[in-house]
């Protein structure tokens, strides 16, 4: 394996069979025989659904916040500050997850996230005191953060370069549908006064842990790698420390900075949407607490109505662009929140959040997949993701102090902020070619 200097990193030949697509290509899985292209239609159903009951727990977690609140007697901001710790755990955590989808597999990290997800957040159901709460809610979070990165590689791996853009934009539509399915059953379930009964559908992960062992292969790229390193693992290690080192250099900073707070910024519209609209929208907007759920059922609503188009866009165009505009649209259609009263504008806000704003997210999930090679990928993944991870902690800690004033201009200035600086990271990042290997692109863009 060739050693990385400062100017050189390990690529796997794009001709190599694991990495080159060949839909007739025959897959064996516990006896079970199929070709490529069937199998992409296994693995996609299960991996969608992960996306789907991911952020259903997310958006019912929101939802019955102030439920929560009231429960155990807590104050808004103190409740905003225990909802911080669940973030600060989360990006303890990201790195780890990681380290393991890359020294142990994607499939494993998969399966394991998926098991404690469901049984750390269904067993919330039965807490009797709000240090319980607090408990299982970080373990929730501790495994959720394997999750994402695990099935975002999956699809990366093993989908034809042609169409990549569409199926990992499928994937987040799955994401956006569970939020949005979360917060009409929460507004629905909330209405009748049974908050414990949310938290007993969120068992449902767990069952997918069957189908991620019995029906789904580990990624070749990464079984490839591992071969090819097998006996030299110190020096396997060393090399992807030197790579992520790379990532500071000089010559990359600016690259690397500008997909952190691309990705801070981006994903901060759907955290303060999730942990913070719920309740911003009953303390100073007076808002019924059914009715103040129905924002995050409005964005992700919308979310899925921009997601093919944003799908179809990454395969055509660079990533890249679709991120500048799609935030630049989003920013011009939050400022009316900003500067005129009433509820039309909150309405508004979170439909170019979702629609435009969020579906940034799709864009720059497929970029992050293409911007490291196959031996770093997951570490790569979360280094960047540690950072956009950040913005659990910090909607909830610097909405806690505003939620104080009361129905001021400061919250819908930070709802301007999430797209506004978005776009200005995104004009910052290298431009990548649409429906290319990822690996070529990684040497390109690396490079």
């Amino acid at each position: 394996m060739t050693q990385l200097n400062p100017e050189k990193t390990t690529v796997v030949p794009a001709d190599e069979p694991a990495y080159r697509y060949d839909p007739g290509e025959l897959v064996t899985i516990r006896n079970r025989t199929m070709t490529k292209k069937r199998y992409l239609w296994v693995l996609l159903p299960v991996i969608y659904s992960a996306y789907f009951l991911a952020n259903f727990d997310g958006a019912i977690a929101g939802a019955a916040g102030p439920v929560i609140m009231e429960v155990f007697g807590l104050a808004p901001d103190t409740f905003l500050y225990v909802t911080a710790i669940f973030g600060a755990v989360s990006i303890l955590t990201s790195v780890l997850a990681g380290f393991v989808i890359d020294r142990f597999g994607r499939k494993r990290m998969f399966a394991l996230a998926l098991l404690g997800v469901g049984l750390f957040s269904g067993l919330t159901a039965i807490v009797i005191a709000f240090w319980q709460y607090v408990v299982l809610r970080a373990l929730t979070a501790v495994t959720e953060s394997g999750i994402r990165g695990a099935q975002t590689i999956l699809i990366g791996e093993e989908a034809p370069p042609r169409i990549r853009g569409r199926l990992q934009s499928a994937s987040w539509a799955f994401l956006f549908l569970g939020a949005a399915t979360g917060g009409l059953v929460a507004s629905a379930v909330l209405a009748t006064g049974n908050w414990r009964l949310l938290f007993l559908i969120t068992f449902a992960p767990m069952l997918l842990v069957f189908f991620v062992t019995r029906y789904l292969r580990e990624s070749p790229r990464f079984l490839a790698l591992r071969n090819r390193t097998e006996g030299v693992g110190g020096a396997s290690r060393r090399i992807e420390r030197e790579a992520v080192r790379r990532l500071f250099s000089r010559g990359h900073r600016p690259q690397t900075v500008a997909m952190m707070v691309f990705g801070f910024f981006c994903f901060s519209a759907g955290s303060f949407t999730t942990l913070v609209a719920p309740i911003y929208l009953v303390e100073a907007r007076g808002f019924a607490v059914e009715h103040a759920s129905q924002s995050v059922t409005i964005m992700f609503a919308f979310a899925l109505l921009g997601n093919l188009p944003t799908g179809w866009l990454t395969d055509k165009v660079s990533p890249k662009y679709v991120m500048v505009i799609w935030e630049a649209l989003a920013a011009a259609l939050v400022l009316p929140v900003v500067v005129a009263d009433g509820r039309w504008p909150i309405y508004l806000a979170f439909a170019a959040l979702g629609f435009f704003g969020i579906n940034g997210v799709v864009a720059f999930a497929i970029y992050l997949t293409a911007a490291f090679p196959t031996e770093i990928r997951g570490t790569g993944l979360s280094v960047i993701l540690v950072f956009v991870s950040l913005s659990g902690v910090v909607i909830p800690l610097v909405s806690a102090p505003l939620l104080v004033l009361g129905d001021s201009i400061a919250v819908p200035l930070m709802m301007l902020s999430f797209p506004g600086v978005s776009c200005l990271a995104a004009l910052a990042l290298r431009p990548i070619a649409p429906a290319q290997d990822i690996d070529e692109t990684a040497a390109v863009l690396t490079h």
